[in-house]
C-alpha cells in the first residue's frame, strides 16, 4: 500500500519536472500513470484513514516556471488556470484522502486534464484538447456527486473552481459552446459568493478566480457572444 502511494507521489513530481523541460507528452503519460496507479488503491484505504483528521489545506498549487507552458496569443477571454495540484508528501496524501477517497481521483484527473490542455495548446492537436475536456468533465462529475453527499473541503473547492475555469476555457477556445461557458462561469460565481468559504480560505489562487466577480457578468458574457459572432463559428456539441 505504501509503495502505491509513493508511486503516485513520484509520478506526479516527475510530471512537473518533465513539464519544466517542455516534455509535454512524457508529462501527460506520467500523470496518467499516477491516475492508473490510484485505481489499485480504491476501496482499500478506509481503515488507513480512520483516525486521520480531514481538516485544513494540504494541496499545493504549483505553477510550472516555463516560458513554454501557455503560448502567448493562444488563450481566449477565459485564461487557463495554469497551476497543477500536488500532494508533496505522504502526510499530505493521507490527509487529503481522509476528506473523501474520491478526492484523489478528482485531483489526478485535473492534473491529467491540465497536462493534456497544455500539450494541446503547444502542439495545436485538437484531439488532445478533447481528451483534456473529457478528463475535466469526469472530474467535475465526481466532485458534483461528492458535493451532494457532503460539504466539500477547501482543497476540493479549489479543485472544483480550477476544473470549471479550465473546462470553460476549452469550451470557449475550441468548441465555441456559449451555453456551456456561461454555465461554468455561473457555477464559479456561486462558489465565490460563499462568504464563509472566502473568509476561511488562505489561497492566493483565489485572486485568479475572483477576477470573474470583479467584472460585470453581463459585460463579460456580451463580449463572449460578440467574439463568437464575429468569428462566425457555430456551436459544437460536447455533451
Amino acid at each position: 500500500m505504501q509503495g502505491l502511494k509513493q508511486t503516485i507521489l513520484w509520478e506526479s513530481g516527475n510530471a512537473l519536472a518533465l513539464l519544466q523541460r517542455g516534455n509535454y507528452r512524457e508529462a501527460t503519460v506520467s500523470f496518467l500513470s499516477a491516475l492508473q496507479t490510484s485505481k489499485f488503491l480504491s476501496g482499500k484505504l478506509d481503515e488507513d484513514y480512520a483516525g486521520i483528521s480531514a481538516t485544513g489545506s494540504v494541496v499545493t498549487a504549483v505553477e510550472v516556471n516555463s516560458q513554454f507552458i501557455i503560448p502567448n496569443g493562444i488563450e481566449g477571454l477565459i485564461s487557463v488556470f495554469p497551476k497543477f495540484m500536488i500532494l508533496k508528501d505522504q502526510q499530505a496524501f493521507d490527509a487529503f484522502c481522509a476528506q473523501n477517497l474520491d478526492s484523489l481521483s478528482c485531483l489526478l484527473l485535473y492534473n491529467v486534464g491540465l497536462s493534456l490542455q497544455v500539450e494541446a495548446l503547444n502542439s495545436g492537436n485538437e484531439m488532445l484538447m478533447t481528451k483534456a475536456y473529457k478528463a475535466y468533465k469526469i472530474g467535475l462529475a465526481l466532485l458534483m456527486t461528492m458535493q451532494q453527499r457532503m460539504t466539500l473541503g477547501h482543497d476540493s473547492v479549489l479543485l472544483l473552481l480550477a476544473m470549471l475555469n479550465n473546462a470553460a476555457s476549452v469550451e470557449e477556445t475550441y468548441f465555441f459552446n456559449r451555453t456551456k461557458v456561461i454555465q461554468y462561469i455561473r457555477r464559479m460565481e456561486t462558489i465565490l459568493e460563499n462568504v464563509d468559504f472566502l473568509e476561511t480560505s488562505s489561497y492566493d489562487e483565489l485572486d485568479f478566480f475572483i477576477f470573474y466577480l470583479s467584472m460585470a457578468p453581463g459585460m463579460f458574457l456580451t463580449q463572449f457572444q460578440k467574439n463568437s459572432s464575429e468569428k462566425g463559428i457555430g456551436c459544437i456539441t460536447t455533451g
